[in-house]
């Protein structure tokens, strides 16, 4: 049962597409991440694309060589526990209407969500092997090492908590080794 992949390659499926690929209009650097007020009409350039600001949509503009596209992607607001608001494109496409922080392009002229594109981020295909090297790489990076050899001691920190994380570091580099010896049949 662990080799499902090969199953689905023998029956040619194909990966979906990575969200990494596309050009996307963020929501949050439109409406929520500001450093002054929001005026009405406000203009907004990303990628290329024109946005007018309005409370209750964006106007999206898009010149092409000798086509001009132009149409609102409608945006709601969701009130904070703690105050403020945060804003939410809805997708364009009358069929879904997801709420969404984030919308893709599509071909020339149109923003979908992630659903509607049947679009995947690249974690969510990670197999267990690369989980288990990006944890370790994860605490190397956090104590500022670019090898396994050269992290050193945070001023503070007890020289046990060191040899515990320092440790850790070696069980998941010999967990990744053994996992990379399985996938070739080197350890069975």
């Amino acid at each position: 049962m662990g080799k499902w992949w090969r199953y689905w390659r023998n029956k040619g499926h194909k990966a979906k597409s990575r969200v990494e690929h596309y050009q996307c209009l963020d929501c949050s650097q439109c409406y929520d991440k500001r450093k002054y007020p929001f005026e009405e009409g406000e203009d907004a350039w990303f990628h290329g694309w024109h946005l007018n600001l309005f409370p209750s949509h964006a106007l999206a503009t898009f010149s092409s060589q000798e086509k001009q596209f132009r149409y609102p992607i409608p945006v709601v607001a969701t009130n904070c526990h703690y105050g403020g608001q945060r804003h939410w494109f809805l997708c364009p496409l009358p069929s879904c209407k997801r709420r969404s922080k984030k919308l893709y392009l599509y071909t020339e002229g149109l923003f979908l969500c992630r659903k509607c594109l049947k679009l995947a981020y690249s974690t969510q295909n990670r197999s267990d092997t690369d989980r288990i090297i990006g944890k370790k790489w994860a605490l190397i990076r956090k104590y500022g090492g670019d090898s396994e050899w050269d992290i050193k001691r945070p001023k503070g920190m007890h020289q046990k908590t060191f040899d515990r994380i320092r440790d850790k570091i070696w069980r998941l580099e010999e967990l990744a080794m053994q996992k990379i010896g399985e996938a070739f049949g080197k350890f069975s």
